[in-house]
């Protein structure tokens, strides 16, 4: 099994890193800037992610890594074949379920959740893949650059001003009906769909996604970005949705300035919490009164039907080093150049 070579799965200046940040800045502090009292102070870091986590997240990402993988395995010789491999899809996410299984909290369904993600991934290769109700190919193709490499899950890095560069790890590009374009998968109950292809139109993910195309690629026709909904629980109708999203160039403009507007007055707080430790106050309380908790005021201390989980860090004034000594762990760590897996937030 092919697997591309990456440095990190978190990117730390991209649109989930300041969405963390926009709608909390407590909460963007603890995951993305908190230091964990089990690390290495000498060791790169990016905050703190829990030891367990819900089992919407853990199939999320094996049904990514397995899209990451089915799209792999069409390329041939530097081109896209679209004979893709459902096999290979499979295998990828078996290795994210044994690597990120045992950090689900209810572990009866690991078995029930690992079984839909082969469904729902053979369903979409008989969806998309050839003979398919929708076959993909030859109308949409894998971008390869000019060495042959296929443009999946690659990180782009944009200077957007004042010295602050945003990143962003885009799922894949490929060339639709003559046009560069941006693939972003999500997995979704039904549910939940439709309001992911309505948030799609101004969804700030996409919109950096698309700065960073047309920055990187400016002789290039570019057209928007797919978003690529896979339904795991639909009963009726098509069992995938796709969207396509575009931006104007004031659009992509104005997001590159609130964006490097954004960095500065991330630096301002962290300014902050270090005068606050140089006046002599204790760790906990300056990250208290350093990085206020916005989420109470905007409502994502329950977001997408679930609490926070920095709740009871905030919840705990004073004592959040002890609760996070029991129930975190660094969002990522590197050892000898390299990322721990078992500590990468995907």
């Amino acid at each position: 099994m092919t697997k591309p070579e990456r440095e990190s799965d978190v990117t730390s200046a991209g649109s989930h890193y300041l969405k963390d940040w926009s709608g909390c800045d407590a909460k963007g502090a603890y995951a993305h800037f908190y230091p964990h009292p089990k690390m290495d102070a000498s060791l790169d870091q990016f905050g703190l992610q829990p030891l367990y986590v819900g089992e919407a997240l853990v199939q999320g990402s094996a049904i990514h890594n397995g899209l990451e993988e089915w799209y792999h395995s069409r390329i041939k010789d530097g081109e896209d074949t679209g004979e893709a491999n459902i096999d290979r899809a499979l295998e990828a996410s078996d290795a994210t379920w044994s690597q990120r299984g045992q950090q689900m909290i209810d572990q009866d369904l690991i078995a029930p959740k690992r079984a839909e993600t082969h469904l729902v991934l053979r369903r979409y290769h008989d969806y998309y893949g050839q003979g398919g109700a929708l076959q993909e190919y030859p109308n949409t193709k894998v971008y390869c650059d000019d060495k042959g490499e296929p443009w999946i899950e690659k990180q782009f890095e944009i200077d957007v001003g004042g010295g602050y560069h945003y990143t962003a790890r885009i799922d894949l590009l490929v060339h639709h009906q003559g046009f560069l374009c941006a693939m972003d998968h999500k997995s979704s109950k039904a549910s939940f769909a439709k309001r992911i292809a309505s948030m799609a139109e101004m969804e700030a993910q996409f919109t950096g996604e698309l700065l960073c195309i047309h920055d990187s690629f400016p002789d290039l026709s570019i057209n928007g970005v797919i978003v690529n909904i896979l339904v795991k629980d639909r009963r009726k109708g098509p069992p995938f949705d796709r969207v396509m999203v575009g931006r104007t160039k004031q659009e992509l403009d104005l997001y590159r300035y609130h964006t490097r507007q954004q960095f500065i007055r991330i630096d301002q707080m962290k300014q902050t919490f270090q005068d606050l430790i140089d006046e002599g106050i204790d760790p906990d309380t300056a990250f208290s009164y350093a990085f206020p908790k916005n989420g109470a005021r905007h409502d994502t201390c329950f977001a997408y039907y679930r609490q926070c989980e920095f709740w009871y860090l905030c919840k705990s004034p004073g004592l959040q080093s002890r609760l996070i000594a029991s129930s975190m762990s660094p969002r990522r760590r590197v050892v000898d150049n390299d990322v721990d897996p078992d500590s990468v937030d995907s």
